[in-house]
């Protein structure tokens, strides 16, 4: 398990500017992918994604991720996103989930959430659930959320009244921060978390996700046929960023995959 708030990881300034683009524009669509944004015919939007995309392989994200999980990162393209809350739609609100519901379980999967406003006082962030000492066992979270029943809409979630179960019985604690434009949530597939629930009223957000595999294990779980015509990429050791349909770049083990 795998969670840290990292501040100044991105361009403050930068991601500032960022945020008063969209939420000062015209419309406010809940989800843009960065991949639509990289490949825009509108020049300002390709600009933003081409940005955002060099911002996180200039940080320290990919190193740290090496770090940890003694992997190579594969930023998953069709996984990263730019969403919209708004505090006065109840949709925005999204319940205890995980980010295995993603990529499952089987392959380290980081996300990195980056605000480009202010969130936890006027609004909102995201709240974790976390033990107060030590971490709840990755394999008990596995088991558990195997048996979780998906809601009416397909997604996998749960209540305030299983936060319990989740930790095992354990004692957790709700936990969350106050983050700028340039700081991250870093956490990987077993961390818990939601919209955070703030009193009263509060302001508007807008958040990238960027999410993370290894470029050398393919997920099981991942029903290939979906998958078609999602992007992901790769640094080489000479600097080099590449950039490959997700089925050509797990070909071989695509192909070895039992029918």
């Amino acid at each position: 398990m795998y969670f840290s708030c990292m501040h100044k990881l991105f361009d403050p300034d930068a991601f500032a500017k960022i945020g008063r683009h969209f939420l000062e524009g015209p419309s406010r669509p809940r989800k843009i992918q960065l991949r639509g944004l990289m490949f825009s015919e509108d020049e300002r939007s390709k600009k933003i994604g081409n940005y955002l995309f060099q911002q996180f392989w200039s940080s320290e994200i990919p190193r740290k991720f090496k770090s940890e999980t003694g992997h190579d990162p594969l930023l998953l393209l069709h996984m990263c996103t730019l969403r919209y809350h708004n505090a006065a739609k109840p949709t925005s609100l999204v319940p205890w989930h995980l980010d295995a519901n993603f990529y499952g379980f089987g392959v380290p999967f980081w996300t990195v959430w980056a605000p480009f406003v202010a969130v936890g006082t006027d609004a909102p962030g995201l709240e974790f659930t976390l033990r107060d000492e030590g971490e709840t066992d990755p394999a008990h979270i596995r088991d558990y959320w195997g048996r979780v029943v998906p809601m009416n809409d397909g997604s996998v979630a749960i209540g305030n009244a299983d936060l319990a179960a989740f930790h095992d019985d354990k004692y957790f604690s709700l936990l969350s921060k106050t983050l700028y434009p340039g700081d991250a949530f870093v956490f990987d597939q077993h961390v818990l978390h939601r919209t955070q629930i703030l009193a009263g009223d509060h302001k508007e957000r807008i958040a990238i996700e960027y999410r993370i595999a290894s470029t050398t294990h393919f997920p099981s779980s991942i029903d290939t046929e979906s998958v078609g015509d999602h992007l992901v990429c790769y640094e080489r050791e000479n600097g080099d960023i590449v950039v490959k349909y997700f089925a050509e770049h797990f070909k071989d083990q695509i192909a070895g995959r039992p029918a």
